[in-house]
């Protein structure tokens, strides 16, 4: 009898989707490869096993993204920036009475305001950031809007904030093309990767759900042709694969999809299910 034939679903950082593990925390996805032993096509032995594998260069990765979130306290706007992401708010006053822009960059990674309060879930500060007239979708210097920040965070309450002033929830702005959903989906999927905790009270279905019934498209690809539903199956996150599948997310239209359908568990059985019933299996 022929070895066993063994299939790898490589979890690495490629793409768009792929910057899970990137300097933004966006999404890194499922990505396959295949290694087959030596044996006949014909081969009557039992399905292929699947492997999850982190990627090779994960310390690589996370000390890149360490850098990228420094920031260049040494200027006006920097302090700014600083002040949101630390929740200062008498700070983030004082500095935006003295005409600091709610709208300027830092200098050393491109960091806004908003963005990092958005992301630390500084809803004084988002208020006050608001109203002093930052724009909710405006990206930083690495291309990502506020409600991304807040997505990739999963904070909820901040993207409450920035979808009532109107941010552009499919907004594809960052080098990768991806959007809030898909920053979402990254973020669970970096502390899954790292073993990084979301924060207590943090509430991941909640922030899909709101993303999608404010206009999400769940099907929406990045420049490498990638979805958030890829990495979802990829995460097994059962109760988030149902609630992307009830908003429309297409199963059949998922490259490989049949392959991460084989690993076992609920996600499994919703993908062989869904995708029998659109008569794609």
């Amino acid at each position: 009898m022929n070895p066993r034939t063994a299939r790898r679903v490589r979890l690495g950082a490629y793409g768009a989707v792929a910057a899970v593990l990137g300097a933004l925390g966006a999404t890194a996805i499922a990505r396959l490869g295949t290694d087959r032993a030596a044996g006949s096509a014909g081969s009557e032995d039992p399905p292929p096993a699947i492997r999850i594998e982190a990627p090779t260069d994960l310390e690589e990765t996370v000390e890149n993204t360490e850098k990228k979130a420094a920031i260049d306290d040494t200027t006006t706007i920097g302090r700014l920036v600083a002040a949101a992401r630390g929740g200062d708010v008498d700070r983030v006053r004082v500095l935006l009475s003295e005409g600091v822009s709610p709208n300027g960059r830092e200098g050393l990674n491109g960091h806004g305001p908003l963005h990092q309060a958005a992301a630390a879930n500084s809803l004084e500060v988002v208020d006050m950031l608001l109203a002093a007239g930052a724009d909710p979708s405006a990206p930083d210097g690495q291309g990502v809007t506020p409600l991304m920040r807040a997505a990739d965070s999963v904070a909820l309450d901040a993207g409450r904030r920035l979808l009532a002033a109107d941010a552009e929830v499919n907004a594809q702005h960052d080098p990768d093309g991806n959007t809030a959903l898909t920053h979402l989906v990254g973020g669970l999927f970096r502390r899954r990767m790292t073993g990084e905790a979301v924060g207590n009270g943090a509430d991941p279905i909640g922030f899909a759900r709101l993303l999608l019934e404010r206009g999400a498209d769940p099907n929406l690809k990045n420049i490498s042709g990638d979805e958030p539903l890829k990495a979802v199956v990829a995460l097994q996150d059962a109760p988030l694969l149902e609630l992307l599948l009830e908003h429309g997310a297409r199963l059949d239209q998922v490259s490989d999809i049949h392959l991460l359908a084989r690993i076992p568990g609920p996600v499994g059985k919703l993908v062989t299910t869904a995708l029998q019933d659109s008569g794609k299996e």
